[in-house]
Formats: structure tokens, sequence, C-alpha cells
């Protein structure tokens, strides 16, 4: 599965992660008329992992706030 990104000024992203919309800057993950918000955290990994397809990363590096 990949995520298609798209970035407008003024905001982080938005990404489409096969029938999921995810929006950044509000949190929200979207499918369809299902509308899902998730923690900051949670976003940012999810971000992360979309910006690095393939990519190993460790817990601790991420908490250490070295996401790959």
């Amino acid at each position: 599965m990949t995520a298609q990104q798209e970035s407008t000024p003024g905001t982080r992203s938005r990404l489409q992660v096969g029938a999921w919309t995810v929006d950044a800057d509000s949190g929200l993950l979207t499918r369809g008329e299902t509308s899902v918000r998730v923690r900051p955290k949670v976003m940012d990994l999810l971000l992360a992992l979309a910006e690095n397809p393939g990519e190993l990363s460790s817990k601790d590096a991420r908490s250490r706030g070295h996401c790959f």
C-alpha cells in the first residue's frame, strides 16, 4: 500500500492511504462517511511512517524524537 501526499501552504499535509484520507491538521482519518480522530502522537507516527515507506525505526529512536 502506498501513500500519496499533498501539502498546501499553512498545512501539515493530507495523505491518501488506500481508501483512507489522512488530514494531519485536523487529526482525522476519513473513509467514505466514517471519520476517526486520532491523538497527535499517533498522527505524528502515521506521518513519519508514510513519509518513509519500507524503512525501519525503533521505538527508542522515535521516543527521542529521531523518527527515521
